[in-house]
């Protein structure tokens, strides 16, 4: 963690309960909240305060528990009650990490106070996650954020909006897909059907996880007809609690929810090293993400045990994938700095002679001192095959890298 400020205290607070929930508080005369969001990566980024700290980016994560801070700037001063000394452990191969387990905090969304939460507070900055979003993260919010609520996510509008359960009413258009879903250990799953390579139609369980920008996960030890695609290549799929999770990326034929159907799916295929016994705990088979979910306008309903889902005009985008093999940071947020922060083996970026610490300063005659970090990853999301030129320093000099992406998949 860098360094700052980080204050341990309990606080005692007197509140006015609107509703007779005991966790939460409407601070407002209507019967809903909207909160404005950003999207990055296809991940939800909303505004949050803990304890009255100043405002705060957190990634909304469908399937994680609790919250989790990350990081913390130089100037952050956060106030947590009760903490304790513990360890973490997630996805990744490494060992578990040190954290400070907090409870009975406050988390206030625009004017929506929930109370007695409880968060971990990672003292070694492991995710890296301002560096590879290009804007501050401070952390995660897990799904008590939403179970309170009937909650809406519009990924068209990037507005997520937190109804009053008492007042509300459901949708009845037939525009919107009613589908059930069950709540294992606090965590949404939903069921599905995956075809197969072969055309065997197999019957999935999937974590719904806002906090995975990819479309798909598969587990390919759950059911002996999960396999892994002909047509896949190595790559690493992300960064997990405990480390890199490594593995394949290919595409599934087909995922089908209810009569929607979705083709030619990129998904990953975590390799056993990464997930050890993690996703065979709830019996799931894998876990849907932002890729798809940003397809559509959401409603979740975790007390009545509900997901409906409208489409949006993204339902029939194709899906893509950054066949470079690169992944690019930024060491500060505030300035156009990018380097390479990973590059996949045998990838074609690799072969060419790219290397972890290279910072890039044209691609393809483009200078890139005036771009955002989205914006440079934008380059690399293409159609068909494209050659590149890039320009990078390394080690105080200039050296050009040349290489020319083929359609693997």
């Amino acid at each position: 963690m860098k360094k700052c400020t980080l204050i341990f205290l309990s606080l005692l607070a007197n509140c006015l309960f609107v509703f007779s929930n005991p966790n939460y508080l409407f601070k407002s005369s209507k019967d809903k909240i909207v909160v404005h969001f950003k999207l990055e990566n296809n991940l939800i980024i909303i505004p949050v305060q803990i304890n009255n700290s100043s405002t705060l980016n957190f990634i909304l994560d469908t399937g994680l528990k609790n919250t989790i801070i990350t990081e913390l700037s130089y100037n952050d001063t956060l106030e947590i009650k009760d903490a304790e000394l513990t360890y973490l452990r997630g996805l990744g191969s490494a060992e578990p990490v040190q954290v400070y387990e907090s409870k009975n905090n406050m988390l206030s969304i625009d004017s929506a106070q929930i109370f007695n939460q409880s968060l971990f507070v990672i003292m070694e900055n492991v995710f890296h996650m301002s560096e590879r979003f290009g804007i501050p993260i401070h952390g995660i919010i897990g799904h008590f954020t939403l179970q309170n609520f009937i909650s809406e996510i519009d990924y068209t509008k990037r507005k997520l909006t937190l109804y009053n359960r008492k007042n509300y009413k459901f949708p009845t258009s037939k525009r919107w897909r009613k589908f059930p879903i069950e709540i294992i250990n606090d965590k949404p799953y939903i069921n599905g059907k995956i075809v197969t390579e072969i055309g065997d139609t197999v019957n999935v369980k999937l974590l719904m996880d806002t906090g995975a920008s990819q479309a798909l996960w598969i587990d390919v030890r759950t059911d002996e007809k999960l396999t892994l695609p002909t047509n896949n290549i190595s790559a690493n799929l992300g960064l997990g609690l405990n480390g890199q999770i490594t593995g394949h990326m290919g595409r599934v034929p087909e995922l089908l929810l209810g009569d929607l159907r979705f083709k030619k799916v990129i998904s990953g295929f975590p390799d056993s090293a990464s997930l050890g016994d993690y996703l065979s705990i709830d019996k799931r088979n894998g876990s849907i993400g932002s890729d798809i979910f940003r397809r559509f306008k959401i409603i979740l309903d975790y007390e009545g045990g509900f997901v409906y889902l409208k489409k949006n005009s993204r339902y029939r985008s194709p899906f893509k994938y950054n066949s470079s093999g690169i992944e690019i940071g930024t060491p500060n947020v505030y300035q156009s700095v990018f380097m390479v922060y990973g590059v996949d083996e045998k990838s074609p970026a690799y072969e060419a002679g790219l290397k972890v610490g290279d910072e890039l300063f044209s691609i393809n005659g483009e200078f890139l001192h005036d771009k955002k970090l989205k914006d440079v990853n934008g380059i690399f999301d293409i159609k068909r095959p494209k050659e590149f030129n890039i320009l990078v320093l390394r080690n105080g000099k200039l050296e050009r890298i040349s290489f020319k992406l083929n359609k693997i998949f």
